[in-house]
């Protein structure tokens, strides 16, 4: 085994003199020595940095690879028609105040449904989502709101309701999936006389 460093003696003006030859360590090796020189050259990479380098390829290839890859269109809150990623449409809400109400009796809330930009109260198949609220104008007294799911463009008598049961004077129905697409929205005066009631909706287009 060689030692480190290796010298040798040359004379230089009369005298012995000692002289470092050129020389590094063996791959792996702290002690064991090599002579550089032209079929041993001075290593000149660094085996950590070679590591790194070739695990930042790596990856740029696994991203490359997906990039490649079919993209996902399906964006929350978007819509997507004919190819193309459209902006999200907005909530669209509506109120209305001073709705009466006879004793015993109910009112459907529907005055909104020409408005709706994609649909009616009937035929809500561009909506996802639904809220109904209402507050009484008359002070104290029992009434309640009812959402109605009907499946759209049948006779059949599937139904889903929705109802507030709270007492108190303002109620509402928090936001609702729309399973059938034929909506009806009512709020019901169980007082013994006329009450009058503000009322809000809103809808989510899909």
């Amino acid at each position: 085994m060689a030692r480190f460093p290796q010298v040798d003696w040359v004379a230089v003006n009369g005298r012995d003199t000692p002289f470092t030859k050129p020389q590094h360590y063996k791959e792996g090796s702290t002690s064991e020595t090599d002579l550089t020189g032209h079929d041993n050259p001075l290593p000149t990479t660094d085996k950590s940095v070679r590591a790194e380098l070739e695990s930042i390829k790596a990856t740029q290839a696994k991203i490359l690879e997906r990039l490649d890859e079919p993209l996902d269109t399906q964006l929350t809150g978007s819509n997507f028609k004919d190819g193309i990623v459209t902006k999200p449409r907005k909530v669209e809400t509506f109120s209305e105040g001073d709705i009466k109400v006879s004793a015993g009796s109910f009112v459907q809330y529907d005055s909104f449904s020409k408005d709706l930009e994609y649909g009616t109260i009937h035929d809500m198949r561009e909506y996802s989502h639904v809220y109904f609220g209402g507050q009484s104008l008359s002070g104290a007294h029992h009434f309640y709101l009812l959402m109605r799911q009907k499946p759209f463009g049948t006779g059949g008598s599937m139904i889903i309701d929705d109802k507030t049961e709270t007492s108190a004077s303002s109620k509402y129905i928090k936001k609702t999936p729309i399973i059938f697409h034929n909506l009806s929205l009512r709020v019901y005066n169980d007082s013994e006389e006329e009450q009058s009631y503000i009322l809000a909706a809103g809808f989510w287009p899909v």
